[in-house]
């Protein structure tokens, strides 16, 4: 995935991954681990997901093509559209 991403080296880890995710929002993990426990990974929390907020990464606003793409993709997705209550951020 690191290849979709400008000027990004491969991740080391799924954890590496999910905190370059374009979106604060989108990037939650949840994994079930061998004794049945659940582990929550949130690198941004969970604040973004409970106001509603979209807003990039600190991963796609460091870098000015990561930010095109990241304005591309939230336009083709038309998500201002379809869920009328998101407060898009750009910082």
């Amino acid at each position: 995935m690191h290849q979709h991403s400008p000027h990004t080296a491969p991740y080391s880890s799924s954890c590496d991954a999910m905190s370059k995710y374009p979106e604060r929002c989108t990037a939650v993990g949840l994994r079930l681990n061998e004794d049945s426990t659940l582990e929550l990974f949130t690198p941004y929390g969970l604040e973004d997901i409970l106001n509603f907020q979209v807003r990039p990464t600190p991963h796609f606003l460091e870098n000015e093509d990561r930010m095109e793409l990241y304005q591309t993709r939230l336009s083709k997705k038309n998500c201002q559209e379809k869920w009328k209550n998101l407060i898009f951020k750009t910082s």
